[in-house]
């Protein structure tokens, strides 16, 4: 008679995806604005990601691989891409911002020993009332100005010291500084504030050309530190779904992925909420936003996760390992199905590449308003990272149901009419606040892609290949349609802005739920022997499996 095992034994399980969750969310959804705060333009930020995914592309599969290859050191190599990616965004805090010098500043001669600069483009709302309050003294720049008759070359270099008191936004929301120099000549070109303030040297001088912050090293450490977590962190995610199944499928109980995953949601939603609260606190008396407290949240977090991943216990299978995993999966290429859906999980990974500039089309709505408006910005991108997991958490728990009546290829081409819809949205949102009212959709688009993928990944690979197959998936999801996605949205940022960009995605999610459908169809019309929805019936059913 078999022994059905305690369900205690998978409060590891439970912990570490609660522990993931809880240390993942103060950091990683805001990645792309810590970076811009930094100086990386639209193009790094796209780039980068992109790196990431094809980076991993051919990374993820070769450590399935060892772990399918030597089961017995899996919590090990586990534990390694835990701490790598702990280590990765731990140090992004400590790089220096990316400063190019470009002479930005608009010269305007108020008398002959007062200097007015208008800084290009706009700023943060709240920026005029916290020059006033924090820094009401005399402050030191050192200005450089291009000649105006002859812009190619250099024309002074001199003193300038200025109140925070005298910065007003004389026409809409262009910031003015008034300097006190020994003179101010009219032949004043372009102008750039070396000031020993960094914050205030952000502030005033803006970056236009993407290209120049690319030749700072700086750039390139930061690039480098995210690459290195966003790797480590793509192969965590990735090899946690697999070993989940694993154990669930050990554990004889009528608990399923979604019962382990909502832990994940449960912890991403009370970190991000507290967390952008604290974050808006401690930058009340700074000009830029601080994310310290975020980092010390996710290390602590994570810290504790390594220390529970300990007490998984992985079950060895006893089936007949391949003498290479990844020459067992080559015959699953030649499945129409499966080609199909790694089709549709490079589609769906162009979709959510373009999340990342959710939170900057935030802080573009929120500068557009009043100092009101941006004084709660990190409250408010918790708050939309709390309504995510809100609406995951009964989804993950009811996925097996869901999916067992409306059926897995519904449910999944709806997945991308849902990004189609959240993305105009997006586009044609007024103020940052608007966006509340649409991040209950990311339950649907999270929920159920994911427990969908990573199942059907699981149940077609060959006996001792499942984290190879697992991996490949991620690889067709990330590693292809984030590389795609990742670049597309920082060009397309840089070029047109937010809203533009959600636009053309939003446009791209509706062209990729019509091709699918249609596929769907003709593959049914056609009465393969193993069709397409017969394949997805059947993981629909292995997703509610007891």
């Amino acid at each position: 008679m078999e022994v059905i095992k305690p369900r205690g034994q998978l409060w590891p399980l439970k912990l570490h995806y609660f522990f993931h969750g809880l240390g993942g969310a103060p950091i990683l959804p805001f990645l792309s604005v810590i970076a811009k705060q930094l100086g990386m333009p639209g193009s790094g930020i796209g780039m980068t990601m992109s790196i990431i995914q094809v980076t991993s592309l051919f990374l993820r599969p070769v450590i399935g691989g060892l772990m399918d290859s030597f089961p017995r050191h899996k919590i090990s190599i586990f534990r390694l891409l835990m701490l790598g990616h702990l280590l990765g965004f731990f140090l992004i805090q400590f790089v220096p911002p990316i400063e190019t010098e470009e002479m930005t500043l608009e010269p305007e001669c108020v008398d002959m020993n007062q200097l007015g600069l208008t800084v290009d483009g706009e700023v943060d709302p709240c920026t005029i009332n916290k020059l006033h309050t924090f820094y009401d003294k005399t402050i030191q720049c050192q200005l450089s100005c291009r000649s105006r008759e002859s812009p190619t070359s250099s024309f002074a270099n001199f003193q300038g010291t200025f109140n925070g008191k005298t910065s007003t936004f004389p026409a809409g929301k262009s910031l003015r500084i008034q300097f006190e120099t020994a003179s101010c000549s009219p032949d004043l070109g372009k102008c750039f504030a070396n000031c020993s303030d960094p914050q205030l040297r952000k502030v005033l001088n803006k970056q236009h050309d993407g290209h120049k912050a690319k030749t700072k090293l700086n750039y390139w450490i930061l690039t480098f530190l995210w690459v290195f977590g966003g790797i480590t962190a793509g192969g965590v995610m990735t090899f946690q779904d697999a070993i989940c199944h694993q154990v669930l499928t050990a554990h004889n109980s009528k608990e399923h992925y979604g019962h382990q995953r909502l832990f994940a949601s449960l912890g991403w939603g009370m970190a991000a909420f507290i967390v952008g609260y604290w974050v808006d606190q401690d930058s009340a008396q700074s000009l830029l936003f601080d994310y310290s407290v975020a980092f010390k949240v996710m290390s602590i977090a994570w810290l504790m996760d390594i220390l529970v991943v300990g007490y998984l216990e992985i079950p060895n299978s006893n089936v007949h390992r391949p003498h290479s995993p990844w020459q067992a999966l080559t015959g699953s290429f030649m499945n129409i199905e499966t080609l199909i859906f790694l089709f549709y999980c490079i589609i769906v990974g162009i979709c959510f590449s373009a999340l990342p500039f959710h939170f900057i089309l935030l802080e573009e709505l929120g500068s557009k308003g009043s100092c009101a408006s941006i004084q709660a910005l990190k409250l408010l991108q918790g708050l939309c990272l709390s309504l995510n997991c809100t609406g995951e958490i009964p989804v993950f728990f009811y996925s097996g149901s869901l999916v067992r009546r409306f059926g897995a290829k519904n449910i999944m081409n709806s997945v991308l009419l849902l990004f189609c819809l959240r993305f105009f949205y997006y586009s044609q949102m007024i103020g940052p606040w608007d966006t509340i009212y649409i991040e209950f959709f990311n339950g649907w688009c999270v929920a159920l892609f994911f427990p969908a993928m990573t199942t059907f990944a699981t149940k077609v690979a060959p006996d001792g290949a499942a984290l190879t197959m697992t991996a490949l998936a991620f690889a067709a999801y990330e590693g292809v349609g984030g590389a795609i996605g990742g670049t597309v949205a920082g060009t397309l940022y840089e070029m047109h802005g937010a809203p533009k960009t959600f636009e053309y995605f939003s446009y791209f999610a509706l062209v990729g739920f019509l091709v699918h459908l249609i596929l769907q169809q003709v593959l049914i019309s056609r009465r393969t022997p193993h069709g397409y929805a017969k394949s997805f019936n059947s993981q629909s059913q292995y997703m509610i499996m007891d």
